[in-house]
């Protein structure tokens, strides 16, 4: 069974192994400091406790910023031994949640055009095209497709279930 969580100074080594599979993979520093901003969260799909390994194993993480009425998700990774399993979709709704109830009701996010599986996942959790960003990513080169959702109210909270 797999729940999110926020994350913990205790994941951070393997948040960094996710990330070390990822384009654009974020420092150790990067993710530490995220993680004690105020405005935002940091969540991970985790594995329940498991005996044999003395904890649960981290699967995909997501870190989100508030600055009401927007929020923007900075980063989402799911590692690739554990995608199209519906963690990224979970934690995507999670990091929802967390902005409809701090009073965001625009969620924004940028990915690289060239990343068709996150591209189709935002999509299906909602998302739209809004802008594009050329030649904004290097090594390597690619565009930024930026994406948004807005939520009909603030104080909707979208659920997991959907």
């Amino acid at each position: 069974m797999v729940h999110i969580r926020p994350a913990g100074h205790g994941d951070i080594a393997a948040i960094e192994a996710i990330e070390q599979c990822a384009p654009s993979a974020w420092s150790t520093a990067s993710i530490a400091s995220e993680m004690r901003t105020p405005t935002g969260c940091c969540l991970v799909a985790a594995s329940d406790w498991n005996t044999e390994i003395q904890g649960n194993e981290i699967y995909g993480w997501c870190c989100i910023r508030c600055t009401p009425p927007e929020a923007e998700l900075l980063k989402i990774a799911v590692h690739p031994g554990h995608r199209r399993k519906g963690w990224g979709m979970l934690l995507i709704r999670e990091a929802f949640r967390y902005a409809a109830v701090h009073h965001c009701a625009t969620v924004f996010l940028e990915v690289r055009s060239k990343n068709h599986s996150a591209r189709r996942l935002y999509a299906q959790c909602g998302m739209q095209e809004h802008a594009v960003r050329k030649k904004y990513y290097m090594h390597p080169a690619d565009d930024a497709i930026i994406y948004k959702v807005t939520f009909p109210a603030v104080s909707t909270t979208p659920s997991l279930e959907d």
